[in-house]
């Protein structure tokens, strides 16, 4: 709206005080009433009814029953929503004047050493395994150094560790060491309908409102928004098919529940739509048959593999539908097909509109990127095209996403993962595997393919695009070669790295902190 900025608020997402009015008559002792009005008042008040009461009518009745539908379903509900508190050290450079010019004599402006303070946040979270397992947002937990969930309605507060995060939908799972724990039925997101009613649970705002609960109805489906962790540099963006529900979603909600009328999980609690970062009766929610398949490989492997078509698309809109002669609108135009991937190999070509897999429409570009990106690597797909007017069907091989556009968390692969990479702050991959994808020339080693900037690497000046290819004089040929040198050396030592940085070769010295 002109002159209006809206803005898309990421939910990190008082209390009032009750006035009773308490009426008092009468002592110790008998009263008498004074005056005939008053005893006429006591009768009228307090006096059983002298006759049957009226039996509601048919839209009061139908109204009680749906009051009692949200109580059931958020009686059900309730006991499986955590609240989640996350502690998180930030670093503030206190440099006097920054970018001193070297003319200036350094010792005539001191710099003041870096202040780090601690930045408490709120989220809310969901129970889906009776031994501790909980899935909440990404952004809830993201860079936190601490992580308690508060469970139950007495407020039972314990320490819990991330098992796995995927920025790209917005999803992460973290676990607590107690078991026994209340779950919730997962249901089918793919079954709801707009219109449905829908129950929203979560703690907004803060402690003294945990596991408030809001009622509304699922308003639109299938919504991008724009508002998940992207990287700029590859321009891959996140993955969105968001639940827009009117349901008040307040910050402190996020990675609260979203159920339906039979208590069952729908979705993820994640985003509003305000101008005043509160609600204004636009929530968003992550459908839960997506967030089942993203914890189930958080859980197993640490890390989300998805699946990769080799194309570069495009929304169809009413000139490119005219000019190509489509029926309508659904699809995805192909405006680019990378050379010797998945669909080159099957054969689709620049200008082919993609309009179904196995058999489904593809309603547009952002259907088709999830859609692919949800399906393993390894996968065959039908899809169905349109090329010169006329419909055909090809099949297609997917692979794994590449490296490149991937973001530092889905670089890390399951053996990178482990202690001995990460005591020295590395993402690491094969670089003969890295270096293939992209054509250029086999390399030996491991590629660094994100660096911790608060690591003993990125101390030393190791940089993402470096190659390690010796470690203490020793050839490194994998990522697993790597990680037994590096797991050798003990705590306090000195490691030696042999890189390839651009066209030159260096020898780096990192001490392996303790």
């Amino acid at each position: 709206m002109k002159g209006r900025r809206v803005l898309w608020a990421v939910s990190f997402i008082g209390v009032g005080t009750f006035i009773g009015l308490i009426l008092a008559s009468g002592s110790l002792f008998t009263h008498t009433p004074f005056s005939p009005f008053e005893a006429h008042a006591q009768t009228r008040l307090f006096a059983p009814p002298s006759s049957p009461r009226t039996p509601p009518p048919p839209s009061t009745a139908t109204a009680m029953a749906l009051g009692e539908a949200f109580n059931w379903a958020a009686e059900r509900a309730i006991p499986a929503v955590v609240m989640i508190k996350s502690e998180t050290t930030v670093k503030a450079s206190q440099n006097v004047i920054p970018n001193l010019p070297d003319f200036f004599p350094r010792d005539l402006f001191p710099q003041i050493p870096d202040q780090s303070f601690r930045r408490e946040g709120l989220g809310s979270g969901v129970i889906v395994s009776s031994d501790g397992y909980i899935v909440t947002n990404n952004h809830v937990i993201q860079g936190a150094d601490k992580l308690t969930v508060v469970i139950g309605d007495d407020g039972v507060e314990t320490s819990a560790r991330v098992v796995g995060t995927d920025p790209r939908t917005d999803v992460a799972v973290i676990k607590v060491d107690l078991t026994n724990l209340p779950t919730l039925e997962l249901g089918n997101s793919d079954s709801i309908k707009i219109g449905h009613w829908v129950v929203a649970i979560g703690s907004p705002f803060g402690e003294a409102l945990r596991h408030t609960v809001t009622t509304g109805i699922v308003s639109a489906l299938g919504r991008n928004i724009g508002i998940v962790d992207s990287d700029n540099r590859s321009g891959y963006t996140g993955f969105e098919s968001f639940i827009q529900t009117d349901a008040a979603i307040n910050p402190g909600n996020s990675g609260g529940a979203l159920v339906d009328l039979r208590g069952r999980l729908i979705g993820i609690n994640t985003a509003i739509s305000s101008t005043s970062g509160s609600n204004s009766g636009v929530g968003f929610a992550i459908p839960i048959n997506l967030v089942r398949d993203i914890a189930r490989q958080l859980v197993e492997n640490g890390r989300v593999s998805r699946g990769y078509l080799g194309v570069q698309i495009q929304q169809i809109t009413p000139e490119i539908q005219n000019s190509l002669n489509l029926p309508d609108r659904h699809g995805a135009l192909v405006g680019d097909v990378t050379s010797g991937g998945p669909a080159a190999r099957a054969g689709i070509q620049r200008g082919d509109v993609i309009r179904t897999i196995n058999g489904t429409a593809v309603k547009d570009m952002n259907d088709l990127r999830l859609r692919i990106a949800s399906t393993p690597p390894g996968q065959q797909v039908r899809l169905g095209l349109w090329r010169e007017g006329r419909e055909r069907t090809v099949t297609a091989t997917l692979d794994e996403l590449p490296a490149e556009f991937q973001l530092p968390s889905e670089r890390t692969s399951s053996s990178s993962r482990t202690g001995a990479v990460s005591r020295l702050g590395l993402t690491v991959t094969n670089a003969s595997e890295a270096t293939g994808r992209r054509g250029g020339e086999a390399q030996t080693g491991v590629l660094v393919t994100a660096v911790d900037p608060n690591s003993p690497a990125a101390s030393r000046g190791l940089r993402q695009g470096d190659i390690i290819q010796e470690v203490n004089l020793q050839p490194v040929a994998n990522v697993q070669e790597f990680e037994r040198k590096i797991a050798a050396v003990k705590a306090g030592d000195s490691v030696l790295l042999l890189v390839k940085r651009d066209n030159s070769t260096l020898f780096i010295g990192v001490t392996i902190p303790n």
